[in-house]
C-alpha cells in the first residue's frame, strides 16, 4: 500500500512539475517586432533582409503553393524559401524549404513553421524550435 501511494505521489509531482513549468526562452508568437522588410530574423535580429534598390525579391507560384525569393547578383546572395501553401490562416502549421546561396548565416533545409501574422500582403512565418522568423510576401 505504501508503494502505491509514493508512487501515486510521484506522478503527481511530476505531473505537477511538467504542466506548469515553461522554458523561459520560449517564443512569444503574440509580441514578435514588426519587420519592415522581408527577410528572415532571429528575434529582432535580421540574418538576411530585403533592400531597396540593391535586391531584387520574386515570387513563383504554382496550383497549391509558392516560392518567394531575395537575391543580389552583385554580392552573390539568395535566398529562397519554397513550399509555401497559397491559402494560409493565422495559426495553421506546416513545412517549408529553405535554400541559400551566399549566406552563411541562415541554416537551409526543411523547417516547420507556425503563420503569426497574414496582413497587406505581408506574412509572418515562425519558426519555434529555433526562433527564427521568415517575413515573406503574400
Amino acid at each position: 500500500m505504501k508503494k502505491a501511494i509514493s508512487r501515486c505521489l510521484t506522478l503527481v509531482f511530476l505531473s505537477v512539475i511538467f504542466t506548469h513549468c515553461t522554458p523561459k526562452d520560449q517564443v512569444d508568437i503574440d509580441n514578435l517586432p514588426q519587420y519592415q522588410a522581408f527577410g528572415v530574423y532571429n528575434n529582432a535580429t535580421a540574418l538576411f533582409s530585403y533592400r531597396q534598390y540593391e535586391d531584387q525579391w520574386s515570387v513563383l507560384t504554382y496550383e497549391t503553393h509558392y516560392s518567394f525569393r531575395i537575391q543580389n547578383y552583385e554580392q552573390k546572395q539568395v535566398l529562397t524559401i519554397s513550399s509555401i501553401p497559397r491559402s494560409v490562416q493565422k495559426g495553421a502549421t506546416f513545412t517549408i524549404n529553405v535554400a541559400v546561396y551566399g549566406i552563411d548565416n541562415i541554416t537551409p533545409g526543411v523547417k516547420t513553421v507556425t503563420a503569426v501574422r497574414n496582413k497587406d500582403n505581408r506574412l509572418l512565418l515562425l519558426d519555434k524550435e529555433n526562433e527564427i522568423s521568415y517575413y515573406v510576401f503574400y
